[in-house]
């Protein structure tokens, strides 16, 4: 068989939640979305507050240096009514066996969505999704339990990815802009 193979690759949404599969390939692979930009809402020069530690950007990185064990990377937006998904990566300055998970809250005028992420020494991605029951602000607050230097960045806050019905339409519509 002289051909190239196409490993069998697809985006399900499971229990409303979009499943990502991480693909190891020696060659490098091209993804192609067509029929629709995604709005990203986020990014580091918004006016994230730290609480407990100093903050630092860096290109498309937030730096955030804990100064005690309770420090929390704050933020909060405007949004729309809807479901959305909220991607970063993180790594930190200790090994995850040194230090405690960070946990990722999304703060909505009804409950809080989000998790822990357990951080270590390489960028790990992290996604959460979330409801806005109605037109507000969210407050997204990431909380470390641990003294150490923080990297955060692949921020990435879009509505045009979730949906609160695994029906695959997030991917058709009109083009949108970039923020």
């Amino acid at each position: 068989m002289g051909g190239i193979a196409k490993p069998p690759v697809s985006i399900t949404l499971v229990e409303h939640r979009p499943l990502v599969i991480y693909l190891k390939n020696e060659k490098p692979l091209g993804v192609t979305v067509k029929g629709k930009e995604f709005r990203n809402y986020l990014s580091p020069n918004l006016a994230w507050v730290p609480v407990n530690g100093t903050l630092e950007k860096r290109g498309k990185f937030l730096v955030f240096t804990t100064l005690s064990p309770s420090a929390v990377l704050k933020l909060k937006l405007p949004l729309e009514k809807g479901w959305y998904t909220l991607g970063l990566c993180m790594k930190s300055s200790r090994s995850w066996n040194e230090i405690a998970p960070a946990r990722v809250a999304v703060l909505t005028k009804e409950r809080s969505y989000g998790g822990l992420a357990q951080v270590s020494t390489e960028l790990r991605p992290f996604y959460y999704v979330f409801n806005m029951p109605e037109d507000g602000t969210a407050e997204i607050a990431i909380e470390f339990n641990g003294s150490a230097v923080y990297q955060i960045g692949c921020l990435f806050l879009s509505n045009d990815l979730s949906t609160s019905k695994p029906n695959g339409e997030f991917l058709k519509g009109e083009v949108t802009q970039r923020t």
